[in-house]
């Protein structure tokens, strides 16, 4: 498994934790972006509890999912 994992981040240009972060991360901003509640978003993108989600999502945004929706919908064109 070690081998996997080197070969992974040399292969990819990080870890394997920090990626399924990031691809994890990017489901839940579509998901959140689409209007689904931070509960569902934190269970769909494998969180047992939304407070793990929260915390991962903050880690790897720099902003809680609440701020992120804030600031998505200031954001948004008019009439969306």
């Amino acid at each position: 498994m070690r081998t996997v994992t080197r070969a992974f981040g040399r292969d990819v240009g990080m870890s394997f934790t920090r990626w399924r972060s990031l691809v994890r991360m990017s489901a839940a901003t579509t998901l959140l972006a689409q209007g689904r509640p931070v509960n569902l978003v934190a269970h769909r993108c494998g969180y047992s509890t939304t407070s793990a989600f929260s915390a991962a999502f903050r880690r790897v945004t720099g902003t809680s999912p609440t701020a992120y929706l804030r600031e998505q919908s200031t954001l948004a064109p008019a009439g969306h």
